[in-house]
């Protein structure tokens, strides 16, 4: 009988251990399971549906980007002052859905916005042996980014590195408004359209290091936008759209909160004049054709809106943002002309500014690829850069 009982008190003891890790495990799986919900209920539901929407694959791309970086709706960005790491106005991923900024064309077709604003160092990405910094999505979902260097002992350069592919004036001659624009003159002559300098310079670049390094399946058609929309014309000279992007005075009668009281009128990623918006032959975008159809490759250079989502400001000098690079280099965004013609360009000190279009100055090409394109290592930054496979 005493064996029996003692057989029997083993028996209940293994029965009740078996029960208490049978418990342990369940409330495990139960935490984690409620870890995740509340993960994905503090996730917004439309970037669940573009993680989704990218192959169903966490190594694409857009994937990496969503999972890498908190997406941060941007309603609270002050964009008439530089990102600030420590005032809460913007360093990291942010988005806008806002169809006014995002709607190309008006035909309703649209998608949200990504964009990387200020000191951030996790959208570094390498394609073949060139280096980029990713800038945003764009209308059509794809991923817009800017040339950043070589790739050497698997490392690109920091923030802050002088990177370009060369300098050059925008256009020699300054002295008609035509020249302001990236292609000019008689737009139906094709392959005789006059082009600026600049557009020489990237286009060879593109020749050489995308489509002679075998990465050009990468690259998606987009739209480069060189908006010559007239804004203004004072005492002889004409403003066009860059100069509505100076911070203005919005409240002139409180000018003891000045910084408070500024704005940046009509801040859109769209470009509104068909004309404008450089893109190949081939590329259209709903049941619309949206661009102009005069490029031979599809490469540009950054805006004077790119700057500004990403951080910069008129006039503001700023050191902490991820297109500072030390050295003075060209957007594509007409500034004015009056007796010479003027194109905004980034200041080696990173604040926005204003030159003459025969000015030399740094280019840095400006790509995009596409938002499902495989990563095959990598988290962004600089060491670690996303690597395309």
């Amino acid at each position: 009988m005493k064996n029996k009982n003692k057989s029997g008190f083993v028996s209940m003891t293994l029965v009740y251990t078996f029960l208490i890790v049978f418990l342990f495990l369940m409330l495990a799986i139960l935490r984690t399971y409620t870890e995740k919900n509340k993960y994905l209920e503090a996730i917004d539901e439309k970037i669940n549906n573009d993680l989704m929407n990218s192959q169903q694959n966490r190594n694409t791309l857009m994937s990496k980007l969503l999972i890498d970086n908190t997406p941060v709706l941007d309603n609270n960005i002050k964009f008439h002052k530089v990102s600030n790491l420590h005032d809460g106005n913007g360093n990291g991923l942010f988005y806008t859905e806002d169809k006014e900024k995002t709607d190309m064309n008006d035909d309703g077709i649209s998608t949200r916005i990504y964009y990387f604003r200020g000191e951030v160092e996790n959208n570094y990405l390498v394609l073949g042996d060139n280096c980029f910094r990713i800038m945003r999505t764009n209308e059509d979902g794809n991923v817009r980014m800017r040339y950043a260097g070589k790739f050497v002992n698997n490392t690109c350069p920091k923030t802050g590195t002088k990177v370009s592919v060369g300098s050059s004036s925008y256009n020699s001659d300054n002295t008609s408004a035509e020249k302001l624009g990236y292609m000019y003159g008689d737009l139906t002559l094709g392959d005789l359209i006059p082009k600026s300098d600049v557009k020489d310079i990237l286009d060879e670049w593109y020749l050489e290091n995308i489509i002679g390094k075998g990465t050009s399946i990468y690259v998606t058609d987009t739209m480069f936008c060189n908006n010559r929309k007239l804004i203004d014309t004072r005492d002889g000279i004409q403003y066009y759209n860059a100069s509505n992007l100076i911070p203005k005075i919005i409240d002139p009668d409180n000018l003891n909160e000045y910084d408070d009281n500024l704005q940046i009128e009509n801040l859109t990623f769209k470009c509104e004049n068909q004309e404008d918006r450089f893109n190949l032959s081939s590329f259209s975008y709903g049941n619309d054709i949206t661009g102009n159809m005069l490029l031979n490759y599809p490469v540009g250079l950054v805006t004077m809106e790119d700057i500004i989502y990403a951080g910069g400001v008129y006039n503001v000098s700023n050191n902490r943002y991820y297109m500072y690079t030390g050295s003075s280099y060209w957007t594509m965004s007409p500034f004015s002309f009056g007796s010479t013609a003027k194109v905004a360009y980034v200041e080696n000190d990173g604040s926005i500014k204003e030159a003459n279009i025969n000015e030399n100055l740094d280019v840095i090409p400006v790509i995009s690829i596409s938002s499902n394109t495989v990563i095959y290592s990598g988290n962004g930054e600089y060491n670690k850069p996303y690597i395309v496979k």
